[in-house]
């Protein structure tokens, strides 16, 4: 068993990066493809303008004129200037990807070192409060099965969670003494007095803000400022946890799919989430192939062990 575990990750390791340099490598010849085929069809065009086309010369000499194969020298030089556009054109396209994903990745940093610093631990704390709370975690797990949370809106809220009062029900949780009390016993028990001044002293002010910083934060995921595809893999986990432990509070004020507050937040869950159901989804084909290897290599195995006992 160690053997094939060994063989498995192998060749999960070695799929994953034959996947990604593929891809690399795709990316590259569909560009140059590209490149080629627009330079191609310039030509063409050129030469069927110059070779097909009726020329009408004056009657006198008024002008020397240089040909070359057929073109005069004139037209050459145009020619010669509409190719060094359509390169610099390219060109200018291939800087501007380059720019703007080293932006991209600049800004994706940024937002990594901002979760980091205290937003990775706020979120920790408000599921270390609210989760063990019985009601909370008939909730979320709820919505979470459902695999139904994509508008956030008091009406989907409602009908996922088949309750009219769960707004109600989970203010009462967040607004508690007991859970200000919990709040409390985490703060003290994991951080001295200096510590804790990072930290808001009211546990339902903890969430506000926390869900602001993350709006904040999802603006420049949601505008493409930060590249999504940097930080997805580091982040999505607890982002969507957060996000499905806060959902209720998320929808509490959103009447409607108009004037909605957290459209950021909300759009970078959509999008995220998505990504993650792909990525089970390949998951799930890779295991295929590589249970199916690993039924051969056992077989392989037992009939190498089946002639050694026949030899010997």
């Amino acid at each position: 068993m160690c053997y094939i575990n060994k063989i498995k990750n192998k060749l999960l390791n070695l799929f994953s990066v034959v996947k990604i340099n593929s891809i690399k490598a795709i990316c590259n010849i569909v560009k140059i493809i590209f490149a080629i085929f627009l330079i191609a069809l310039f030509l063409i065009i050129s030469i069927f303008l110059f070779r097909f086309f009726d020329v009408q010369n004056p009657t006198g000499v008024q002008s020397q004129e240089i040909y070359i194969y057929g073109i005069s020298l004139g037209n050459w030089y145009t020619w010669i200037t509409l190719i060094g556009l359509l390169f610099t054109a390219l060109w200018s396209m291939h800087q501007y990807t380059k720019n703007r994903l080293s932006k991209q990745q600049e800004k994706s940093a940024e937002i990594a070192q901002e979760f980091s610093n205290t937003l990775i631990e706020k979120m920790g704390i408000i599921s270390d409060v609210l989760m063990p709370n019985d009601e909370i975690k008939k909730m979320v797990n709820t919505i979470v099965k459902s695999k139904k949370l994509n508008q956030f809106t008091i009406l989907e809220i409602r009908n996922v969670l088949n309750d009219t009062n769960c707004f109600k029900k989970y203010d009462k949780i967040i607004y508690s003494k007991r859970t200000q009390q919990r709040y409390n016993e985490i703060l003290y028990k994991r951080y001295n007095d200096i510590e804790r001044n990072k930290f808001d002293s009211y546990f339902p002010l903890l969430v506000e803000n926390t869900l602001n910083h993350l709006e904040a934060i999802c603006i420049n995921i949601s505008s493409q400022a930060a590249g999504s595809q940097f930080i997805y893999d580091s982040l999505h986990q607890s982002f969507l946890k957060t996000v499905e432990m806060l959902s209720v509070k998320i929808s509490s004020n959103n009447g409607n799919n108009v004037d909605k507050y957290y459209t950021n937040i909300i759009q970078v869950y959509n999008m995220w989430n998505k990504q993650k159901e792909k990525d089970i989804k390949k998951l799930r084909k890779t295991q295929i192939k590589i249970n199916k290897l690993n039924t051969k290599a056992k077989q392989e195995i037992n009939n190498l062990l089946t002639k050694k006992n026949k030899t010997v």
